[in-house]
């Protein structure tokens, strides 16, 4: 992840890390998000302070509230589904699912002919809508890839660029192993 956005999930995060670590973050917020050839930055070794001092039991802590994956050796279709259960199907390739360690649900895209996920995270009366009466979020309204082939395409309201690489994909190797 480029050390600015580090920076940026770092302060945006920064109440949920100061319960999570051990000392704290006030050597966090001090360090200098400039890549090392510029300024001698130190995010990299904050950044693996993390990898090893954040305790979790998943990754959606980690994730952004609108996070974009790539299909890869730690997100295939196979290790997903055993991170998350899926609770209902707008389509194929349209889901919510809920998180098997820590519950959080979450409106999910699987775009395969980008090979990409879209997760987007919901609040507990979005997901209760769409299992109570099936009214599902605009999010993925319009998105070509997520829908069948000759299907109605709403407008698009929310573009891919609304969603983030974030920190979860420096981190996800270790996951499996906490």
């Amino acid at each position: 992840m480029p050390h600015d956005e580090f920076g940026y999930w770092l302060y945006d995060n920064a109440d949920s890390l100061k319960s999570a670590l051990r000392q704290g973050i006030g050597e966090l917020i001090d360090v200098d998000f400039w890549p090392a050839p510029v300024t001698g930055s130190d995010a990299e070794r904050m950044c693996a302070r993390l990898a090893t001092e954040l305790p979790r039991r998943c990754g959606c802590p980690l994730m952004m509230d609108r996070q974009w994956l790539p299909f890869g050796s730690e997100f295939l279709p196979e290790k997903v589904a055993q991170a998350f259960e899926t609770l209902a199907k707008r389509n194929p390739w349209l889901t919510l699912s809920r998180c098997r360690r820590c519950g959080q649900k979450w409106y999910v895209a699987c775009d395969t002919a980008d090979d990409y996920w879209c997760f987007e995270r919901l609040e507990h009366g979005d997901a209760e809508r769409i299992l109570a009466s099936n009214q599902w979020p605009l999010t993925f309204d319009g998105w070509l890839n997520v829908w069948p082939e000759g299907a109605q395409l709403g407008p698009r309201t929310v573009q891919t660029t609304e969603f983030h690489r974030g920190i979860i994909t420096d981190f996800a190797a270790g996951l499996s192993t906490r």
